[in-house]
């Protein structure tokens, strides 16, 4: 198990009928569970899952925990992610 924390800035744009809203938010996450495998003769090269939980803070003053699974792929000194995060609000 690895513990790192992160902050990551995100920046949505959601459009509502004929009106365009931006919305910003702000995540603080920490890694809670990971797991590099490397691929067998490709000493750069890996697949890994990440586990990640944290809390989003909104600029209207919401606050929403997050709990996010990302698979990725390492190559030399590139890497690629992919996954999603599951926001729960306290009001549901």
């Amino acid at each position: 198990m690895i513990g790192l924390t992160g902050l990551i800035f995100f920046s949505v744009s959601i459009l509502l009928a004929d009106d365009f809203n931006s919305i910003q938010w702000r995540e603080a996450l920490v890694t809670v569970e990971m797991d590099l495998k490397p691929i067998y003769g490709h000493e750069v090269h890996a697949l890994g899952i990440l586990q990640q939980r944290g809390f989003v803070f909104y600029e209207d003053g919401q606050v929403a925990t997050i709990q996010a699974w990302l698979t990725f792929e390492r190559s030399g000194p590139s890497t690629s992610y992919s996954g999603y995060g599951v926001y729960d609000f306290p009001d549901g």
